[in-house]
This record gives structure tokens, C-alpha cells and sequence, in this order.
């Protein structure tokens, strides 16, 4: 079960959390139970550059009686320039220690910065 806030189609954020009666764990208990949540920011400098952030918070396995912890953070950065745009993808994942890692970058550039943007829109992807 998913409940979904109000989305902001400029700056803004949007909210997804995931509820359910199996938590990693804990002991079934047939309560339902807030198990993910998925928060998406965007946000658009001054410069043109426009940045969103997913991050995606989890329940501790180890300590499922606290609060849900980021266990992967996503950045897009679209940034336009005089001749294209340049757009990149940074995914960072929690280790087993705790401690977040670069898994993933991937980095793009085109001449037609409409491209860019239509690439990063498709690849958003919310749970």
C-alpha cells in the first residue's frame, strides 16, 4: 500500500511512502506499518541549472523500531551553456557500515539541451 502527497510541477517536492504488515526485522504483528518512503526535491538556480534529489529512506533491519534512515540518495544536474547542456546522474548507496558510497555516475552532454531534459524526466522513477 503507497500513499502519494500533493506534487509541486515546478520547485517543489513530492512525497511517496510504502506501507506494509512485513517490515525487515520486526515480527509480523498484522499492523500495518510505514516500511519506505521516497522523497523527491527539484529545485532551479538562478543560473538555469536544475537539480533534483531522490532519496530514498528505508526501515532498519537492525533497529526496526526507529525511524526510517536513507539508504540511497540520487542527484540530477542539468546544467544549460552557451554551446548545449550537460546533464549528470550521481547514485550513493549505504554500505554495510553505515556510510554512504558513490555506486554510479554517469555524465552526458548535447548540443540540444531538450534532449537532456526529456532523458532525465523519463529516468525519474519513483517507488
Amino acid at each position: 500500500m503507497s500513499k502519494e502527497s500533493a506534487s509541486v510541477p515546478a520547485d517543489g517536492h513530492n512525497t511517496v511512502e510504502g506501507y506494509s504488515v512485513n517490515i525487515p526485522g520486526s515480527t509480523p504483528d498484522g499492523s500495518l506499518r510505514l516500511g519506505e518512503r521516497t522523497i523527491t526535491a527539484q529545485r532551479t538556480s538562478s543560473t538555469g541549472q536544475q537539480t533534483t534529489e531522490q532519496r530514498v529512506e528505508e526501515a532498519n533491519p537492525g533497529d526496526p523500531a526507529s525511524s526510517l534512515r536513507v539508504t540511497i540518495l540520487t542527484t540530477d544536474t542539468l546544467r544549460p551553456g552557451a554551446s548545449g547542456a550537460q546533464a549528470s546522474r550521481t547514485v550513493q548507496a549505504r554500505d554495510a557500515n553505515g556510510s554512504f558510497g558513490v555506486v554510479s555516475v554517469d555524465t552526458k552532454k548535447s548540443g540540444n539541451m531538450h534532449a537532456i531534459q526529456v532523458q532525465i524526466a523519463l529516468s525519474k522513477k519513483s517507488k
